[in-house]
C-alpha cells in the first residue's frame, strides 16, 4: 500500500484492543436480537407502501447478520453493525413521532417498531468490540481506527438505505409500468453508487476515499435537505443528519493531516 495514497501514513492516538471471545449467552443475544428485528419488519411494512422484492430482500439481510457477527471477516462485522444501527435508526425516528405528535394510540400499534429497535440495540451491545479488533491486509490503521470504523459503518448504512428507498421505486416502476417511479430512483442509485465506491476506498485506507465520503456525504446531505430525493421529511432529515455526523467523525483525522502535510512543507 503506497505512503502517499494510503491513511496508514498519518498516525493519530493508539486504539487498540483484545477481541472478544464472547460467551454463549452474548450470542444467544445476538441471535434473539436478529430474530425479533428481522421477524417485526415485515410485520410492520406489510401494509405500507413496499414492494415485496425489497420488503423480502432487507428482511433476509438483517437475519444474515447473525451469521455476520461470527464471521472472522472484519468486512462482515463492519456491514452486520451497519445493518443494525440502519435498523434502530430508522425505528428509533418512527417512535420519536409518534411520542411527538402523543399518539398513544399509534404507540400502541407500533410493538414491531418496538422489537425492530430492541433487536437491533440488543444485537449491538451483545456483539461489542467482537470481531473489529483484528487488522486484515486491506484496513490495518496506526490511528483513529475507531472514527474509520465509525465512519464505515455509517456509510453502509447510509448506503443501504439509498439503496433500499431506490429499489423500491424500481420495483413499483417495473411492476406497475410507472417510468416516473423509475426517474425517481436514479438520484438514490447515483448516490448509493458513489458512496460504495467512497467505501471501497475507505476500507482500504486511501486519502481518495476519505476525500470522496466527504464529497457523498455533501452531496446527500444537501440532496435529502433540497427535495431531490423523493421521501418524507422525516426520513430525509434522517439522511441528512447521519451524512452530516459523517463528516464531523472525521475531523480530528483530517486535522491531523493537515497538521503533518503543513509541518512537511515548512521543513522542505
Amino acid at each position: 500500500m503506497s505512503e502517499t495514497t494510503a491513511m496508514t501514513k498519518w498516525r493519530g492516538s493508539k486504539d487498540t484492543g483484545a477481541d472478544i471471545n464472547l460467551p454463549m449467552w452474548r450470542k444467544a443475544l445476538i441471535f434473539a436480537g436478529v430474530i425479533a428485528a428481522a421477524s417485526a419488519m415485515p410485520v410492520w411494512l406489510f401494509d405500507k407502501t413496499v414492494m415485496p422484492l425489497v420488503l423480502i430482500g432487507f428482511s433476509l439481510a438483517v437475519f444474515l447478520t447473525g451469521g455476520m457477527a461470527l464471521s472472522k471477516k472484519l468486512s462482515l462485522q463492519l456491514l452486520a453493525r451497519s445493518i443494525w444501527w440502519q435498523v434502530a435508526l430508522y425505528s428509533s425516528v418512527l417512535m420519536g413521532v409518534a411520542f411527538y405528535h402523543d399518539n398513544s394510540h399509534a404507540l400502541t400499534e407500533f410493538w414491531p417498531v418496538w422489537a425492530m429497535f430492541g433487536g437491533s440495540v440488543v444485537s449491538i451491545a451483545a456483539a461489542g468490540k467482537m470481531g473489529l479488533t483484528h487488522d486484515n491486509a486491506l484496513f490495518a490503521p496506526k490511528g483513529f481506527r475507531a472514527a474509520l470504523m465509525l465512519s464505515l459503518i455509517l456509510a453502509l448504512a447510509d448506503t443501504q438505505a439509498l439503496l433500499f428507498y431506490g429499489g423500491i421505486f424500481v420495483e413499483e416502476g417495473l411492476r406497475y409500468s410507472r417510468t416516473p417511479s423509475l426517474l425517481e430512483a436514479i438520484p438514490f442509485l447515483a448516490c448509493a453508487g458513489v458512496m460504495g465506491l467512497a467505501l471501497h476506498g475507505l476500507y482500504r485506507l486511501k486519502i481518495w476515499g476519505l476525500g470522496l465520503n466527504i464529497a457523498a456525504n455533501v452531496l446527500i446531505a444537501g440532496m435529502a435537505l433540497g427535495g431531490v430525493l423523493d421521501l418524507p421529511n422525516v426520513l430525509a432529515n434522517l439522511l441528512a443528519a447521519t451524512a452530516v455526523a459523517q463528516l464531523l467523525i472525521p475531523a480530528p483525522l483530517l486535522f491531523t493531516m493537515a497538521k503533518r502535510a503543513r509541518a512537511k512543507m515548512n521543513k522542505s
